[in-house]
Parts: structure tokens; C-alpha cells; sequence
């Protein structure tokens, strides 16, 4: 908001000063400013608006009063040369080729992006990415190499261009996901980690060594480590049957990233005899997930639920029988999406385990088309805290507190380390925006709009980077600001300066709703007491400017003997208050009023 002008020296010996004109039009006239030196031909002008056109011209006064002519025009448009002030990058972690990092809004207002420096040494100066709004304090850069350490640094950037200086440093390494640990125990019966780097043997990892065959599949990066993608039309993994692998109960479980969502694909199936029975068999079929169990004479009662997958992302999926109690459920990403009646036992004969595929009339059929990782089948009815991923936060509670919201959690278990938490907000239940992650199951969301309801969300994100279901929403809204109104006008009346006949009392002021222009919060005197009340919920807490005017025949006519002219000044707090009764004007009220000579 500042011009800086330069000019010649005058060089006559009777100088006395100069004189500088100056507006927002050619050829101004206005006097803005003067100097007294011959030598101060050069000038600061502030106190301008930026990117608005200014122009110039000077004139030279002698020491007999006579003043020169005009000097040539000179324009300038100042702009907006402050850079913001730095952010501090909060966190930095690692998870499976990605680097989450977390700052700070920026104080100042006029940012409208950030730019995210990463590199592999310190400091970081290459530009990875940048955001777009000065409220996008979160992101997420993938792509990035296991192992590898990478540095990071913010830069604010405001809407003139210009740009803060580095924020803080934050280091951090992505790591492969390990699924592996602690996933084998009694009742595991076949345990494919499928983390194999080359040919056609699957390992079984249990204490049952019931390795796999894997016939036309491609070795692919999968959830943890290594996986195996099948190409829908022939490629599968089958393990030849034993007696490990005939038992009452039931968990069939793996890891399954689909390529695509149309026809029916086979996850994992046990195939019973010559026909179309399977002792069980989980499987998709055009938007429908699937369960059913069986023995020689025949095929149960099969659960289904409608769920479609995103093609290209990873799911963990479960099938469940429990043989004693004659039920049957379906899990996606640790969360019962059916469960049923089970109406046929399991029977067995000597059809091998398939992943990805079964056996219909004894050929094979119902190829799945994706990738498979982590495959695991038990001979117990598993709880999902067992399944190697974190479980839906629950008991999510929220609570309104001023202009914030205190959220609450507890952690839903799982058979994967938690590494974090990831928070969701919106202004309803379903859309949800993510705005911070947290180590711990509480969450203070600050610096809120009043009297405004808020919903949350909390998934969990385990040790490998896989973010759970998230829970169900909790709500909350942050306190009101109320403030009365309230003025008496029996002075003005008498003194002939409101008609409540005609006239309206209206009040105006600095702070949301109010405003100085425009403003019609009209004040009424339901008691018939001549005083004059209005209840506003307001924008928020701190100082507000105000005062009280009377709109007759369309115009206003605003309280002028307050003291020096000022406006009423109050502080408002969260809740509801009484604002001062005062006189119109702070004219007295005589006897029996409320104020007395």
C-alpha cells in the first residue's frame, strides 16, 4: 500500500519546498503531501490501496510564494510485497510408499496454497506437490520408495504471489507393510503369505506345510510384500487336500484387490464331490458378496450382501461358519456386512483348497481377476479383532465446547498395530472431509463457527498404512452467542425524537449479523414499557461496536450524544447476555424513569 517517488533537485537558490499532488485520476490537484529540502526529492506515499492505479505530478515553491507548474505525470499501482509468515510442519510419517505430513494453518488470511518441498537429504528444495486452499493443512505423497528417508518442508504462499520462508524440517521413512507376524497360531490350517519372488510354489506358513501350486499367475507388489495377480481366465492356486484341511469350523480370509467388478469371481473354495457342491465357497458375483457351505448331497442356504468394490483397491474379506450355532457371516475390511443361518455342515472329500477358482462339474470356472495376498484359513469362527487390520474406532462421542468440538474414541481392536488415527468432519454424517490424524483417541477441533452442528468420524490406520472402516458419526454443535438488546426510548419520545407510531428502533454494529450499512434488526417493545429489546444470535465471541439509531420516513437518525459520539462498545462471551439498558441518546429519563439529574 505504499508509492515511493523520485524526482530532480531544483537547483534555484530561492527554493522554499515542494509540493506533491496525487489521486486515483490523471492530472490530480490534490495535495498530499510537501517537503522543505531542496535535497528531499524523494518521497514514500502510504496509506494507499493496493493494485489501484495512482497518479503523480510535483510542483517547486520559491521563497516569494510563487509556485511552478505542474511536472510531467508520473503513475504507479502499488501491490502487496509482504510475504506470509512461516507454518511449522507438524508431523511426518511413513507408511507403505507414502509420507503423510501435517502443519499448520498459516495466520496469514490472504494464503491460498502451500508448497510441499521433499527430497532425500537435508534440506529439502525440490517441489513435490502443493495444495490449493489455506485451510488444507493435511497431505499425502505417494509413490515413494520403502526404505528410503525423505525430508520435507512447507512453504505459504499468499494471493499476490508471494511467498514465506521454509517452515521447519520433518524426516520420515516409508515401510513395507508386514502382515506376516504374529497371524499364526493352533487353528491356522493354511497360511499363504504369497511374499514368494519367483516360481510356482506358495508356501504354507502355518504349522501344517500345506504348500500351493500356482498355475499362470503373476508376481505382483501386494499388501505386504509380494503377491500373486490373477488374470481371470485360467490362473489360480491350488493346494492339494489333507487332513489339516477338513474341519467343523470356519474362517476364509485373505487380502483381494480387484480389477474388475463385472461376473462372478471365486475368492476361496473347497469344491465336494463331482458336481456343482462346494464344502465352502466365498465368491463375488456382480455386485453381490458371497458365502455358502455344503457337503455331497448339495449346496446350503447361501449369504449374500450388495457390495461392489472399487476395482484397484485392496479389501480384506472373511467368510465365517460356525458350525454348532448353524451360522454364517461376511466380513469387508473387519466389518459383518451379512450374517445368517447355516443350513448344511461342512463335508469333505479330497478336492484341493483353490484360490481363485473352483471347480463346477470338475473343470474349473469362476476365475478371479485381480490380485490375492495374505490368504489364511482356520479351523475356529475368528472375531475380527484377529483379522491382521485395524477395526472401526468405537464409542465416538463429541461435545460442543465454545467455538470448539472435543471428540472421543476408543480403539476397536485388530490384528495389525495401530499407527494412527484419522479424524473426519463434515455437516453431515456422510460427507466428510479429512482434517487432522492424531496417536491418541481424543481430538480438539478449535477455531469453529458458533451455534453450527459438526459430525465426525474416526478410522483407524494400522501399522501398514491401511486405513480402517470409519465409525459411525457423532455429532455436535458449538455454543450460541446470544446478546440482548436492549434501549429505552421514553427521553426520545418526549423529546419529540421517535414516534412509536411511525418509527422503528434499529440497532447496527461491527459484528455478524450486524453491520453498519443495510442492517434491519429492528428492536420491538412487547411490554409496552417503552423499552426496546432484540435477541441476535451472534457470529462469534470478543468485542462488538454498536449503537442504536430510529429509521423514520426511510431514513436514519442515529444516537448522537453518546459520549464524544463513540460507539457502545461490549464484550460477548459464549451463552447467552444481557446487553446494558441505556437511554436513546444516553438522554436522561426524569422522574420514576430509570435515570435522574
Amino acid at each position: 500500500g505504499q508509492v515511493d517517488l523520485d524526482w530532480d533537485d531544483n537547483s534555484e537558490s530561492d527554493f522554499a519546498k515542494y509540493y506533491i499532488y496525487g489521486g486515483t485520476n490523471s492530472n490530480p490537484t490534490t495535495l498530499i503531501d510537501s517537503t522543505t529540502s531542496i535535497a528531499a526529492s524523494f518521497r514514500t506515499i502510504v496509506g494507499l490501496s493496493n493494485y489501484t492505479t495512482y497518479y503523480f505530478r510535483i510542483t517547486a515553491k520559491d521563497t516569494s510564494g510563487n509556485v511552478s507548474a505542474y511536472s510531467l505525470e508520473a503513475t504507479a499501482t502499488p501491490t502487496d510485497g509482504t510475504p506470509p509468515g512461516p507454518v511449522s510442519l507438524v508431523s511426518a510419517y511413513g507408511t507403505d510408499g507414502t509420507v503423510s505430513l501435517k502443519w499448520n494453518m498459516s495466520l496469514s488470511t490472504d494464503v491460498n496454497r502451500y508448497r510441499i518441498f521433499l527430497g532425500t537429504s537435508s534440506p529439502a528444495t525440490s517441489l513435490f506437490d502443493s495444495t490449493l486452499q489455506r485451510n488444507d493443512t493435511l497431505a499425502v505423497l505417494s509413490g515413494l520408495t520403502n526404505g528410503t528417508v525423505y525430508y520435507s518442508r512447507i512453504i505459504a504462499v499468499d494471493s499476490n504471489g508471494n511467498a514465506s520462508v521454509f517452515s521447519n524440517e520433518q524426516f520420515t521413512t516409508p515401510v513395507a507393510p508386514d502382515l506376516a507376524a504374529a497371524d499364526n497360531d493352533g487353528s491356522t490350517r493354511l497360511l499363504l503369505h504369497l511374499n514368494e519372488t519367483s516360481g510356482t510354489t506358495t508356501s504354507d506358513h502355518s504349522s501344517f506345510n500345506n504348500n500351493g501350486l500356482a498355475s499362470g499367475t503373476t508376481i505382483v507388489t501386494g499388501r505386504s510384500g509380494p503377491a500373486r495377480e490373477l488374470n481371470g481366465s485360467g490362473d489360480h492356486i491350488a493346494v492339494a487336500d489333507a487332513a489339516s484341511l477338513q474341519h467343523t469350523d470356519l474362517t476364509a480370509e485373505g487380502w483381494f484387490r480387484f480389477n474388475s467388478t463385472v461376473g462372478v469371481m471365486t475368492l476361496i473354495s473347497k469344491t465336494i464331490g463331482s458336481g456343482m457342491s462346494d464344502s465352502y465357497i466365498l465368491y463375488y458375483a456382480n455386485g453381490s458378496l458371497n458365502g455358502v457351505t455344503g457337503d455331497i448331497g448339495g449346496t446350503g442356504t447361501i449369504l449374500s450382501a450388495s457390495w461392489t468394490p472399487v476395482p484397484g483397491q485392496w479389501y480384506h474379506i472373511a467368510y465365517t461358519l460356525d458350525d454348532a450355532a448353524s451360522t454364517h457371516s461376511l466380513y469387508v475390511d473387519g466389518v459383518r456386512i451379512a450374517s445368517g443361518s447355516a443350513s448344511i455342515s461342512m463335508g469333505f472329500d479330497g478336492h484341493p483348497v483353490l484360490v481363485g477358482a473352483e471347480y463346477e462339474n470338475e473343470v474349473l470356472s469362476s476365475f478371479f481377476h485381480g490380485a490375492i495376498d495374505e490368504v489364511r484359513v482356520s479351523d475356529i469362527v475368528r472375531n475380527p479383532v484377529s483379522f491382521k487390520l485395524q477395526l472401526p474406532p468405537v464409542a465416538v462421542s463429541a461435545n460442543g465446547i465454545g467455538t470448539s468440538v472435543s471428540v472421543t474414541w476408543s480403539n476397536g481392536g485388530g490384528g495389525t498395530p495401530l499407527m494412527r488415527y484419522r479424524i473426519y468432519r463434515g455437516a453431515d454424517s456422510t460427507t466428510l472431509t479429512l482434517i487432522d490424524s492424531v496417536s491418541t483417541t481424543s481430538y480438539g477441533d478449535t477455531g469453529l463457527p458458533y451455534n453450527t452442528q459438526f459430525f465426525y468420524r474416526v478410522a483407524a490406520v494400522d501399522s501398514t498404512g491401511f486405513e480402517s472402516v470409519r465409525s459411525y458419526a457423532a455429532s455436535a454443535t458449538t455454543q450460541s452467542v446470544t446478546a440482548t438488546f436492549q434501549v429505552d426510548m421514553r427521553t426520545a419520545v418526549q423529546w419529540a425524537r421517535f414516534n412509536p407510531a411511525t418509527d422503528s428502533v434499529i440497532v447496527r454494529g461491527s459484528k455478524l449479523p450486524l453491520a453498519w450499512t443495510g442492517s434491519q434488526h429492528v428492536l420491538t417493545d412487547p411490554d409496552n414499557d417503552s423499552v426496546y429489546t432484540l435477541s441476535v444470535a451472534m457470529s462469534g465471541i470478543d468485542s462488538l461496536e454498536y449503537k442504536y439509531l430510529v429509521l423514520t420516513a426511510g431514513r436514519d437518525r442515529w444516537e448522537r450524544e453518546t459520549p464524544l459520539n463513540q460507539n457502545r462498545l461490549a464484550i460477548l462471551s459464549a451463552g447467552a447476555q444481557n446487553l446494558p439498558l441505556v437511554s436513546f441518546d444516553d438522554l436522561p429519563v426524569y422522574a420514576h424513569g430509570l435515570y435522574e439529574y
